[in-house]
């Protein structure tokens, strides 16, 4: 799904929606479920301006080996850059 697919099922579906959807469908293999509640967390602290903010994965996940990733790590990989540029 491109960023203009996501601000439209923003528009129309809300954002909550969206993310579940683009977390859940709009990757191969898909993402667990948590992965909707880390999304959430990791916007925060972009739209924060916190990109090189360790996030924990506290078990569930290793980035190049560890237990924690950056949030750039998490935006570039999950494609979030559409919901984080929304407005709140």
């Amino acid at each position: 799904m491109g960023d203009s697919s996501v601000r439209d099922m923003i528009e129309h579906a809300g954002v909550d929606v969206a993310l579940e959807w683009h977390i859940r469908h709009n990757h191969f293999p898909p993402l667990p479920w948590w992965a909707v509640a880390k999304a959430k967390e990791v916007m925060e602290l972009a739209k924060a301006g916190k990109w090189e903010q360790e996030v924990s994965l506290a078990g569930i996940a290793t980035y190049r080996g560890r237990n924690k990733a950056p949030v750039r790590a998490f935006v570039e990989a999950w494609h979030l850059d559409a919901f984080i540029e929304q407005e709140d």
